[in-house]
């Protein structure tokens, strides 16, 4: 991996479908964040690699497509996250709301997919989001993380946050109660 740190950039994008390979096939972590690193290095002239492969691949190369898209600095135009945020694997749809939430028109359809999942990381992911301010649709399924007794602590932490930026009497009277 060393080696390959110091061949890539005289490589250039010629070395990118190989190192795709390799973290597809890869089964140690360690060696997985290494090449999303040096893929990284590509920017936004890897992004046309990342859509070809994208759809039909097992839910793990997915994932880490996601992620590599999500380290760009602007996602491709003709790119839309939105299918994905009804993926079957948890792990694919996280991706996929990370990078929706970035997106204005999709924002709220991600908070609201990420609210609904069950998968923690990906409540984390809203509840973060919504701490800038929650908008009045939100409130009901925000404040059901407050009041369950069950929750995380970290995640109801997050949930109050998120509530602190309403300004609706009736929420704010709740969360004084509690």
């Amino acid at each position: 991996l060393d080696a390959l740190a110091r061949l890539i950039p005289d490589a250039g994008l010629e070395a990118a479908p190989a190192l795709l390979d390799a973290l597809a096939e890869s089964r140690e972590r360690r060696i997985r964040m290494r090449l999303l690193d040096l893929l990284s290095r590509y920017d936004q002239s890897i992004a046309p690699l990342l859509l070809e492969r994208m759809e039909g691949m097992p839910w793990y190369v997915q994932r880490n497509l996601l992620t590599l898209l999500g380290r760009l600095p602007d996602l491709p135009v003709d790119f839309s996250a939105e299918p994905l945020l009804s993926h079957r694997d948890p792990r694919v749809r996280h991706e996929a709301i990370a990078l929706a939430i970035t997106d204005p028109g999709l924002r709220d359809r991600a908070i609201t997919a990420a609210l609904g999942s069950g998968y923690e990381p990906s409540e984390r992911l809203a509840l973060s989001a919504l701490a800038s301010g929650c908008p009045l649709e939100f409130y009901p399924r925000v404040f059901t993380r407050v009041a369950d007794p069950e929750i995380n602590p970290d995640l109801r932490a997050l949930a109050i946050t998120a509530l602190a930026t309403v300004k609706d009497p009736v929420v704010l009277r709740l969360l004084r109660r509690m």
